[in-house]
Parts: C-alpha cells; sequence; structure tokens
C-alpha cells in the first residue's frame, strides 16, 4: 500500500480501525509526504491495535515525534541535523556503501530489513517519509 498525507488524514479522521486493518493484510505499507503529527499517529495506531514492536528511523526534527512513540527510536545524524539522533534509543552516524549513493528511503528499507532479518521477527513494513 502506498497513502500520501492528505489520503493518509482522511484515513485516520474518518476510518483510522479500517485503515490499520487493511494496512496489515499489506506486506508493505509506504506512507509518504506525511507531517510529523501523522508519523507519530501511525506508529501510535499500529502499537495500540496490533502486537508489534514499532520500530521507527529518522534523520530530521521532523522525525523525533515518531521516533519517540516508537518502542525502538533509531536516528540517523545527517544534514538535516541532530535532533533525531538525540532523541532516539539508537544512533547512527552515517550510512556509506561504497561506490553507491543511498537515499533517506531506501536507507529505511535498507535497516528494516536488517533488523528483520537479525529479529526474525518482523512480518509486517510500514514505512513513513
Amino acid at each position: 500500500m502506498v497513502i500520501d498525507g492528505h489520503t493518509l488524514k482522511f484515513a485516520l479522521d474518518t476510518q483510522s480501525e479500517l485503515f490499520l486493518k487493511i494496512a496489515i493484510l499489506c506486506h508493505s505499507v509506504v506512507c509518504c509526504r506525511v507531517t510529523p503529527i501523522q508519523k507519530a499517529t501511525v506508529v501510535a495506531l499500529v502499537k495500540k491495535h496490533t502486537k508489534c514492536v514499532a520500530l521507527a528511523i529518522g534523520d530530521g526534527a521532523n522525525d523525533v515525534s515518531m521516533i519517540q512513540e516508537a518502542q525502538i527510536g533509531v536516528g540517523i545524524f545527517g544534514k538535516e541535523g541532530t535532533q533525531a539522533a538525540r532523541s532516539a534509543d539508537y544512533a547512527i552516524r552515517e550510512f556509506r556503501y561504497p561506490l553507491v549513493s543511498v537515499s533517506f528511503p531506501s536507507l529505511v528499507i535498507v535497516i528494516v530489513m536488517v533488523v528483520a532479518v537479525l529479529l526474525n521477527s518482523i512480518t509486517r513494513i510500514f514505512v513513513v517519509c
């Protein structure tokens, strides 16, 4: 599922539980162009209505509320400052792979996949950017 900020606002305001039920049926959910409060609300919704552990990864001040809402918060020091890294449970200095430039959404997916393999417990991926 891919959902933008305007559509997510409508879904959260009118049918949040239905949105979550549909989202859980998907293997991946990508929420793009959303506000900081929407990011935190999606994490809170997942925590409240599922038995999943919420992992949030962010690189800027707009990700702080999402990181703090999650059970596991990962902040990345980057061009947008240090707020996300300072508010997180875990902080990553930077992400580099030789000869490859990685965008932030790609980085999030890579980190979530690595964590999923390590923990062998993540069955659904919600990407909020």
